[in-house]
């Protein structure tokens, strides 16, 4: 199997592999994410990969997921391959060496595959999975030589165990591992490896034979595919489809154990075609007919089951996804139908226009949220699922916790009120002055914002809440309606009812000119139909992160009795801080939005990068392989003090030799025949009495 795995690790490469275009020039007014960090406006969308059907025309209609990539001959320039190989140098040559002793070919080198298999290098390549219970997963791309193709796969099947008999059907060949492991098929000019977790010869079998008959028709034929396409806007190097139907179906089967019965039905068919083993064959009929029997004992709790999941994802459809990389951005969508009885629609409320209305920040937030959810939709879902499971006694619980504990109703005072709008800003003061780690307790500064239905309502339920406060004085409002709740030294929490908002904040009044700062360019992403907006700054929390980390580890070495490899530690601190803040500044503000309209669910994401792709994934590389060779230092530096600090403690008690330290390397073999001996030993086993003659 193991020979399979690098198999299916070139077969990745290729699906890797992505075609870069030359981006449009950044809209004017638009910050340029190489300076500052700020996400740069997106230039003209660019045709996506689903709706290049020739690139998957043999993808049974069946497949739950496709993953679909540009060409192997777009690699170099898309994700710098020449560089990153050179910064990663000796482990990528090590692997690159293996899987050359393994398969004959180098399969770490993209354009080494697609000339050894006789591949088209321009054409794109993909990723199906096939079978969900049974893990299977097949990789196809574009053969330019079928001879060249039959000499790769010779070349691969001298390198593995066994061989891989070879068959003709039609227009197709087949080669199928006798273990069921692995199949290859060349049909037409289309060449697919097929991999699966399980060994079951039957299910390679009836997977190639589906793929060969084009009876059920193909992937492109299907309308949730061609609707999926036509709506996906993203994807110009990456694109991928998940078939929601059959992934629903494939989740009731497992869990109700039809598929179970499936798979061994194909088993047993496979068996009686074959003839070869009847053994095997009456085996597997015993089985199966045990199975069904289970399977009709269960009957009414499968058709429960079945009925709660259709209840809650039958109304989704397909799902699509896409990835654009850009010259300082990468783009994400994600996209589905739904109807009015999915999931998301009965959970989301309805966009709530553009910008942050109740909340800001002085200065540039580490993090900003809006989020426009049903209540009430939400509420009546918890309560079916909770009916389902034969829970509802637990709700009418959780209703009396409440009013115990706030003495507000639950359905009153809480869902009748709040109209289910909020938002969240988060900021830091001025971090770069936090130096001890008692410095950053505190340190966050921001507000909560929820919408409410009826002002006088809700002021009504706060003051209620309030008047159950362990301080009277917190239930007082000064002139301006506002409650000051002092927490602690360091945390004064203002509550306020405005312009139908309730808000919490710890730092008084907020303004909307540090989300600006963020939002400028952001427009194409946060636009106005959206139920959700999140803001990250992903340098601030990163600088923030290691900041505390090496406040926290100052602390350590002043309270540190046990100093013998402090400065070893030290060292390893900063150079790990150092190469983590190398790998931090890459990145800038993450940007994303989730809006549902006309029963589109669309999530769009935008991670801002200091440069193009190239140029990323060879500093991420370089940096990598710099971190992991730092700790492989510091550990075998603090092994070594380690075993010094040994030796001296023997000598001290008279036990040890000074002239005979015992090498670090032996280390780990003295450990191995300690444990031998700790091992519990197995009573031996009696010997059988012999059996008297009658």
């Amino acid at each position: 199997m193991r020979r399979w795995l690098i198999v299916s690790i070139s077969a990745l490469a290729l699906v890797a592999c992505k075609k870069n275009e030359a981006p449009a020039s950044p809209a004017a007014g638009g910050a340029s994410a190489g300076s500052g960090g700020a996400l740069a406006a997106a230039p003209a969308a660019r045709p996506t990969l689903l709706r290049d059907a020739v690139a998957f025309a043999q993808v049974p209609a069946q497949a739950p997921m496709l993953a679909v990539a540009r060409s192997p001959q777009g690699l170099m320039e898309a994700l710098g391959y020449a560089k990153a190989r050179a910064a990663i140098g000796e482990p990528w040559s090590k692997l690159a060496a293996e899987a050359t002793r393994e398969l004959g070919f180098d399969a770490t080198d993209p354009l080494q595959i697609a000339k050894t298999f006789g591949l088209d290098a321009a054409h794109p390549v993909g990723l199906v999975l096939l079978s969900l219970s049974d893990l299977r997963v097949g990789f196809f791309a574009k053969v330019a030589d079928v001879k060249a193709f039959e000499a790769g796969l010779q070349l691969l099947i001298a390198h593995g165990p066994g061989q891989l008999p070879k068959a003709t059907e039609g227009d197709a060949t087949t080669w199928i591992d006798p273990r069921g492991e692995v199949a290859f098929v060349l049909r037409g000019d289309q060449a697919w490896m097929i991999l699966q977790d399980r060994r079951r010869v039957a299910g390679l079998h009836a997977e190639v034979r589906r793929l060969l008959d084009g009876k059920a028709g193909t992937l492109a034929d299907q309308a949730d595919f061609k609707q999926a396409a036509e709506d996906l806007q993203a994807g110009g190097d990456l694109a991928g489809y998940l078939n929601m139907s059959a992934v629903v179906a494939a989740a009731v089967a497992e869990i109700t154990g039809s598929a179970r019965v499936q798979r061994l039905r194909d088993e047993v068919a496979h068996l009686e075609a074959t003839g070869e083993d009847p053994e095997a064959l009456t085996f597997a009929r015993e089985r199966l007919q045990r199975r069904e029997g289970d399977s009709l004992s269960r009957a009414a709790q499968s058709a429960a089951i079945t009925m709660a999941i259709q209840s809650f994802a039958g109304g989704l459809s397909a799902v699509r996804g896409g990835v654009d990389l850009r010259d300082g951005a990468v783009d994400l969508e994600l996209g589905l139908r739904a109807s009015e009885t999915s999931l998301p629609q009965r959970m989301l409320g309805k966009a709530q226009g553009a910008g942050w209305q109740a909340l800001g920040a002085s200065e540039a937030p580490v993090y900003a949220a809006t989020a426009h959810v049903d209540l009430k939709g939400i509420d009546g879902l918890v309560r079916q699922i909770a009916t389902l499971a034969g829970g509802s006694r637990d709700i009418q619980r959780f209703e009396e916790e409440v009013r115990r504990e706030t003495g507000l109703d639950w359905q009153q005072d809480i869902l009748a009120v709040l109209d289910g709008r909020a938002e969240f800003v988060m900021r830091s003061t001025h971090p770069k002055a936090l130096k001890a780690v008692r410095d950053f307790e505190g340190f966050f500064k921001g507000g909560l914002a929820l919408g409410v239905q009826d002002e006088a309502k809700a002021r009504s339920a706060l003051e209620r809440l309030l008047a159950r406060a362990p301080k009277p004085e917190w239930a007082r409002a000064d002139a301006q309606g506002r409650y000051t709740l002092p927490l602690d030294p360091q945390f004064t929490l203002t509550l306020e009812i405005k312009d139908g908002w309730l808000r919490a904040s710890n730092e008084g009044p907020v303004t909307k000119t540090g989300l600006a700062t963020l939002t400028g360019a952001l427009a194409e992403v946060l636009g106005p139909d959206l139920s959700s907006r999140h803001l990250v700054d992903w340098p601030q929390i990163a600088d923030l992160a290691l900041r505390r980390d090496e406040a926290w580890r100052a602390e350590w070495r002043n309270n540190d009795l046990d100093g013998a490899n402090t400065a070893g530690e030290e060292r390893h601190r900063q150079a790990s801080s150092a190469i983590a803040r190398r790998i931090f500044a890459l990145f800038g503000p993450v940007a994303g939005g989730l809006s549902l309209k006309d029963g589109q669910l669309v999530l769009r994401v935008r991670q801002a990068t200091q440069g193009p792709a190239p140029d990323m994934v060879a500093r991420l590389a370089q940096a990598a392989v710099e971190l992991e060779a730092e700790d492989r230092r510091y550990w075998r530096e603090y092994t070594e003090t380690e075993v010094k600090k040994d030796e001296s403690d023997k000598v001290e008690d008279g036990k040890g030799d000074p002239a005979a330290p015992t090498p670090v390397e032996d280390l780990e073999k003295m450990d191995d025949v300690e444990e031998a001996k700790a091992a519990p030993v197995d009573p031996p086993k009696m010997a059988a009495e012999p059996v008297e003659k009658q």
